[in-house]
């Protein structure tokens, strides 16, 4: 499997508020050992729609399930 070149990973929100999503986006990049990736926070709303948030599916974090690392890396300005 080719490796990806990760750059940053930027965040907005979506099936949660914007800084459950950026919380998610780091827990996840220290659980695959990527704690070199910068993450930032993108836009707070959609451009077009309301803000949409899906606890019922997706959980109070956005990210429920298996247990996942806390985030081993700072927020990017």
């Amino acid at each position: 499997m080719p490796e990806l070149d990760i750059r940053c990973v930027t965040t907005t929100a979506g099936n949660q508020t914007l800084e459950k999503t950026t919380y998610n986006a780091r827990r996840i990049l220290t659980l695959i050992g990527r704690t070199d990736i910068p993450v930032a926070k993108g836009r707070e709303t959609p451009l077009l729609a309301k803000p949409m948030q899906a606890a019922s599916v997706h959980g109070d974090s956005g990210l429920d399930g298996p247990p996942l690392p806390e985030p081993g890396q700072e927020l990017s300005p």
